[in-house]
């Protein structure tokens, strides 16, 4: 977890889009919030960003494969 993290902040990014994730806390990621969405067997994908940047409108397929929100007005699609 901490190369991920030390990987956000020495690039920078904003919004991060992550596979076949199977630790669904993301919580010591300092400074981020993590939007998962899992399956039965706890494996799925995840948005990470930045907190403060706005996502709404979040939207989980049901089988974990697939994760969306809206940031202003662009969909932010994780499939």
């Amino acid at each position: 977890m901490q190369k991920l993290n030390n990987f956000l902040f020495r690039h920078d990014i904003d919004i991060a889009l992550l596979q076949e994730v199977t630790n669904n806390d993301l919580s010591p990621l300092c400074g981020y919030t993590a939007l998962v969405n899992e399956d039965i067997d706890k494996r799925g994908t995840a948005i990470l960003h930045k907190e403060g940047l706005p996502l709404s409108n979040i939207n989980w397929l049901p089988s974990g494969t697939g994760i969306a929100g809206l940031f202003k007005d662009k969909w932010i699609i994780n499939i």
